[in-house]
């Protein structure tokens, strides 16, 4: 059993009289230049193999010692310790005076030695580090950037590559090319570019272009059969040059698009009044603006639910449930409707009138407005007809490419007294996507 008198501390005083009776005994071996008696004490004899202890000691009472009250022999000593922590990181830290925590020390030791490339020991700091503080890295961040001169080099701190533009040749007259104000409306962008006189120039010179060679009325009509398979491609001709532009924007195009879109329903003259008082006379912004069914594609919506399997054991299966609703409309007054669990990337292929699937039901449909008014029957019900209505809607992702539910309700062919309401707490409203095989009109 250990004696618990070895176990209480020096204090302060006993420390320094026995500082003060050693450097005593050691100034007094300096000065005898003979060896001592053999009748000397001990204590002096054993003196010597002391004095690393006092020295240590005295390098702790200089380190103790404040600022102010520090001797002079403290600057020739501490040139022969070892550098600190501090003393290496502080240029490139700029470490504050109050002494910091022996994980975030550590943490700063290593981040020293990763950029130096001594990696070995920046791994052994690292995990010094997280040993005795786990969140040391959030600290270190908080702590790096609550530095002054860390936040002044951040705030003056600038991208290089600012400083450089890069320029385009766009051939023999690029000195001409102005830029557009970015909020200048696009007809007046299209305004000015026939002002110009624009034209089609050949990308390289001696090179055959054919549609430098075709009438300006030859490429129109070609530009509205591209309009008919793709819409987005006309966007992306008109990006090409100043002449395509001007093609793309043509009101003769546009027209064309919406007398196929609309004319069957208004008829020309209804059209050609609505274009005046609601349009400002501008066929692209009634293509754009007045509400139209999608053709190009499918609206389609997607309906999850949870349905509990049987528990075979002690734990109880719960499934996820996924099906799809299809719409589709032709431009003749039909449409068809698809409740399957069928993926859309198989169903596109069969959804047409002459599909004979189950959950199938086909009809026709009314436009008033953004109002969808639609009819279905079902061939596994011919005794019932299922009528709903829909509004139209556009979105951020495009126009005119969202349909929500209004009223769905269930009629029987001889009863015109009967009405089976639909409750609309699961249905979910559809959202286009286009198909590249189907046709814009």
């Amino acid at each position: 059993m250990l004696d618990p008198t070895l176990t209480v501390p020096a204090t302060e005083e006993e420390l320094d009289e026995f500082r003060k009776a050693w450097k005593a005994e050691v100034s007094t071996k300096k000065v005898v230049s003979k060896p001592a008696p053999a009748d000397k004490p001990r204590s002096a004899a054993s003196s010597a193999s002391h004095a690393p202890i006092l020295a240590a000691l005295e390098n702790l009472k200089i380190s103790d010692a404040t600022p102010s009250t520090r001797e002079p022999a403290a600057s020739s000593s501490s040139k022969d310790a070892h550098p600190t922590v501090s003393a290496i990181v502080a240029p490139a830290f700029s470490i504050r005076t109050e002494p910091l925590e022996p994980a975030m020390q550590a943490y700063i030791q290593a981040v020293s030695d990763e950029r130096v490339g001594n990696l070995s020991a920046a791994i052994r700091g690292y995990r010094e580090a997280t040993r005795l503080d786990r969140d040391i890295d959030i600290k270190f961040r908080n702590w790096h950037r609550s530095l002054p001169s860390e936040r002044k080099e951040r705030e003056e701190r600038h991208d290089p590559n600012a400083e450089f533009y890069t320029y385009y040749h766009l051939g023999q007259n690029d000195e001409h090319v102005t830029a557009l104000p970015a909020d200048q409306p696009v007809s007046e962008v299209i305004e000015r570019f026939k002002g110009e006189n624009v034209s089609f120039v050949r990308d390289k010179e001696g090179k055959r272009s054919l549609v430098l060679d075709l009438p300006y009325e030859i490429v129109t009509q070609i530009l509205r059969w591209v309009i008919l398979r793709d819409q987005g491609a006309v966007a992306r001709l008109s990006l090409v040059s100043k002449k395509s532009a001007v093609m793309c924007y043509e009101q003769s195009i546009w027209r064309f698009m919406c007398e196929r879109m609309h004319g069957p329903t208004k008829g020309l003259r209804g059209l050609t009044e609505e274009l005046n008082l609601s349009y400002g006379n501008d066929w692209l912004k009634m293509w754009l603006d007045k509400p139209r069914l999608r053709r190009d594609g499918l609206y389609i919506s997607r309906v999850n639910y949870i349905r509990q399997g049987q528990a075979e054991s002690f734990y109880a299966p719960v499934h996820l449930v996924t099906y799809f609703r299809f719409f589709r409309f032709w431009g003749d007054g039909r449409c068809a409707m698809w409740t399957t669990t069928t993926e859309p990337s198989i169903a596109v292929k069969q959804m047409s009138m002459e599909t004979r699937q189950k959950g199938w039901m086909g009809g026709g449909y009314v436009l008033t407005g953004k109002t969808v008014h639609v009819e279905l029957k079902d061939p596994d019900r011919p005794r019932h007809v299922f009528k709903c209505t829909l509004t139209l809607s556009s979105t951020k992702r495009g126009r005119h490419n969202k349909l929500a539910w209004v009223e769905y309700w269930v009629e029987k062919v001889n009863d015109p007294n009967f009405k089976s309401d639909i409750p609309l707490t699961s249905l979910k409203p559809f959202i286009f996507s286009r198909v590249k095989s189907y046709r814009v009109i």
